[in-house]
């Protein structure tokens, strides 16, 4: 017994001596703390209307929360998406505008649950933090594989205060997503291919996304391979594993009767499939005509910085980082919002970690530290207030 609980203690104490753990970690918990915090100042100064938000819950058949202390830490962020996620986890797929959001999320979220009470919220708050910690320090050590620790901490620091980094630590699939995402290019940089094809796999079953991890996955094989045509056969087998998962949902959409995910999507969600401009077309109509709204604008203040750093980042990327992002940001342009031209890219540009990794490069240049800083930090506080007041975001 001694010396098992020795070789714990042991453990333990390498994770706590680790760079990447203790950075990581002081990160996280600064955000978290002030993210909440912030939170609870919104609530209780411009609180919901009275009753609303249990009556719109119960309608839902989602028990809401039973205490002022529950309120303020949990309910502060149940919205949006969140009610999706969260009624799959308690109930099934029980309508069609949830039939469009993969399952691997809300399962883990049904499996933690039983431990917290049956508390689903609560279980996909738990869970959706403890993935982005993790992911976090698997980026922090993904970086360190090409650059020193001064670049890491930049950048996970710069992932951290994003403008829309809080959707990290509220029930979305985002942390879980990016968590893969983090253990899939690790894993392959260590050539441990059957394991990054496994781990691709279990992201496109979070996000049909997770698909383009075959880009990636397929150059550094056939890199692996010296681009033998003998060998690169194999590669068949190691991209398998990433296809299933999502072809495997969408097989079991078909079975339950429900329309096709672009029927769906188009109904419900306002999205169709168009050219990777026309998002950008769309906003500079509603600009000409002075009909563009406080979010457009928002969403111009975000988005076209980071997509300029974005393109400066390909240049200087390992090749399989620039794939990656170019495929990841074909797929994210090439969804048409009709309402809000930019609606949701700048959440998914959280996903372009090798952005951030070239913003870590450059915020050794103390003013562009500063400027990265001093941008990202208020717009992420004045982001997350909106959320919590159910206004939309990203």
């Amino acid at each position: 017994m001694r010396t098992a609980m020795g070789t714990v203690e042991a453990w333990l104490t390498r994770i706590l001596q680790d760079e990447a753990v203790g950075w990581t970690f002081g990160v996280f918990l600064t955000v978290r703390i002030s993210l909440s915090a912030l939170a609870i100042v919104v609530i209780t100064l411009r609180p919901l209307a009275e009753g609303g938000h249990e009556r719109y819950m119960m309608g839902l058949g989602l028990n809401p929360v039973s205490s002022r202390a529950e309120q303020l830490l949990l309910e502060v962020w149940q919205r949006w998406d969140v009610i999706h996620y969260q009624r799959i986890a308690a109930q099934g797929y029980t309508d069609l505008e949830s039939s469009v959001f993969p399952p691997l999320f809300p399962a883990l979220t049904r499996v933690l649950a039983p431990a917290l009470g049956g508390n689903h919220l609560l279980a996909a708050l738990v869970f959706c933090n403890l993935s982005y910690l993790a992911a976090l320090v698997i980026f922090y050590k993904l970086i360190q594989l090409d650059y020193e620790q001064d670049v890491a901490r930049r950048a996970t620091l710069y992932l951290s205060i994003f403008p829309t980094a809080f959707f990290f630590l509220v029930p979305y699939s985002e942390s879980l997503f990016f968590l893969l995402v983090m253990l899939f290019f690790y894993t392959m940089r260590h050539r441990r291919w059957v394991a990054a094809s496994v781990v691709a796999g279990l992201a496109s079953f979070t996000r049909l996304q997770g698909l383009v991890l075959v880009v990636p996955l397929g150059y550094e094989w056939l890199r692996h391979v010296d681009f033998d045509p003998r060998r690169a056969r194999r590669l068949a087998l190691l991209i398998l594993p990433v296809v299933l998962p999502p072809v495997a949902f969408l097989w079991s959409r078909h079975l339950a009767g429900y329309p096709s995910l672009g029927s769906v999507l188009a109904t419900y969600w306002h999205t169709t499939v168009g050219a990777p401009w026309q998002n950008f077309v769309n906003l500079t109509g509603l600009l000409v005509a002075h009909k563009a709204s406080a979010n457009d604008l928002l969403d111009i203040v975000i988005t076209i910085p980071f997509l300029l750093l974005t393109l400066a980042s390909m240049l200087k990327a390992r090749v399989s980082y620039a794939l990656y992002t170019a495929v990841t940001l074909l797929t994210l342009t090439s969804m048409v919002y009709s309402d809000t031209p930019l609606m949701n890219l700048p959440r998914h540009w959280l996903l372009l970690f090798p952005t951030f990794i070239f913003m870590g490069v450059l915020g050794k240049r103390s003013y562009v530290h500063r400027c990265i800083v001093y941008s990202s930090a208020p717009l992420l506080l004045l982001l997350t207030g909106m959320f919590v007041q159910w206004l939309w975001v990203a």
